[in-house]
């Protein structure tokens, strides 16, 4: 029980690392293409959720549909505001969005 508390804690440092190193840098996320309340996300495997920068929704052809997308991986904390913009209606956390997107649809094969 010890090695398994000890490895989790692991396991879960390294996330937070390597999650960490990646802010600011382009890197590539492939999860499901999904439309959430405040614009387009990107759902991993693991449930992590990225925002595409400036895209409102998916296409009828791209949601719900495995996608590969590629840009600078930017953290944002969102203040409290009456703006109207996407952005402006989460308010008081962070959120993680992929700036300058190139999206590809993953073959299902």
């Amino acid at each position: 029980m010890v090695k398994l508390k000890f490895y989790l804690v692991n396991v879960v440092l390294f996330l937070v690392v390597y999650s960490k190193a990646l802010y600011g840098q382009d890197t590539t996320i492939v999860g499901k293409a999904v439309n959430a309340k405040y614009g387009a996300l990107v759902v991993t495997t693991t449930e992590d959720g990225y925002y595409i920068d400036k895209l409102e929704s998916w296409s009828p052809e791209m949601k719900e549909k495995t996608v590969r997308v590629t840009g600078k991986l930017i953290i944002k904390k969102i203040k409290k505001t009456k703006a109207k913009t996407i952005s402006g209606r989460i308010t008081g956390q962070e959120i993680k969005i992929i700036r300058r997107p190139k999206i590809q649809l993953v073959s299902s094969t």
